[in-house]
């Protein structure tokens, strides 16, 4: 328990809290990753779906320059990358964790104070980097597409 009955803070808590932030973007890539070994790898639900690309015309030219082997390679780097987003992630959560409650050890309102920056500064301090490399991976995704299918952006990304 991070308080006490006399309205302290445990030592601990910190380091728990820090902890618990890490483990959540964690089992976030760690399930990314290994989902790539399944029947539905996660990137194709989150990143390379058939709401955004135009998956049978991207595979039937896949199959016709016979490339496939460059098409499962680009697959699974989109894997590593969307995990890798989410394993820094967890690094940088625990580390601004450890960073702005190191010193909250005292009162309840100390605590609170701390995970209300740790919150905020999360915004800027996790998800910019985050959206950068989800940019870069989608990036990667269209241009290496363009590169072995013959494909333009126009037949590889669907308008709705």
């Amino acid at each position: 328990m991070a308080y006490r009955s006399n309205g302290t803070v445990d030592e601990q808590a910190p380091f728990w809290f820090a902890l618990k932030e890490a483990a959540i973007p964690f089992v976030f890539g760690a399930t990314i990753l290994i989902s790539h070994w399944t029947k539905t790898p996660l990137v194709r639900v989150f990143l390379y779906n058939p709401d955004i690309f135009n998956i049978p015309l991207i595979e039937q030219r896949v199959k016709e320059n016979q490339v496939e082997a460059n098409y499962n390679k680009l697959i699974f780097s989109g894997t590593l990358l969307l995990a890798g987003s989410f394993f820094l992630s967890m690094i940088m959560n625990y580390f601004l964790a450890i960073h702005f409650l190191h010193n909250a050890t005292g009162s309840q309102e100390d605590f609170n104070d701390g995970v209300a920056k740790l919150t905020g500064w999360g915004f800027a301090v996790i998800g910019l980097p985050m959206m950068v490399i989800l940019m870069i991976t989608m990036w990667r995704l269209v241009s290496q597409l363009k590169s072995i299918t013959g494909l333009e952006n126009e037949d590889i990304l669907l308008t709705h």
